[in-house]
């Protein structure tokens, strides 16, 4: 409910016409939708894994991405997190499956779930340097 009156207040916050406020407010929850759908089953079903699998649907990612990205995590690194990093990668410009790729890959490996949440700004450093998000 938290990502709906927050888009709702950000709207009204910002002068936005109460149609085009609704209209955010159906998408969000059309997005939080297809992300509980995306999640039934994988055992990450959280509120936090479901907010953040919205944000993965509106970043781009389909709904077997976010239910691939919740199945690879584990205790160490949390669906949610997990969902969050992989959505910025490609909000960033990393192709989709390669962001769920590395983000597999960097949780199979062990590694800190510090070093997967500093991922996103080690491609936006890259990227500042003329590297592609690729």
């Amino acid at each position: 409910m938290t990502p709906l009156v927050n888009k709702a207040l950000e709207g009204a916050a910002k002068g936005v016409p109460a149609d085009r406020v609704a209209a955010a407010v159906r998408t969000v929850f059309a997005q939080l939708a297809v992300s509980a759908a995306a999640l039934r089953g994988t055992g990450a079903s959280t509120p936090e894994a479901i907010e953040a699998g919205a944000f993965a649907i509106a970043a781009g990612l389909d709904s077997s991405d976010v239910a691939t990205v919740a199945r690879s995590a584990d205790r160490s690194h949390p669906a949610a997190t997990a969902l969050q990093v992989t959505a910025t990668l490609v909000a960033l410009g990393v192709p989709r499956g390669q962001g769920v790729g590395l983000v597999q890959a960097m949780i199979r490996s062990g590694q800190p779930v510090a070093d997967l949440e500093s991922l996103p700004g080690q491609v936006q450093a890259r990227v500042g340097r003329g590297v592609p998000p690729a």
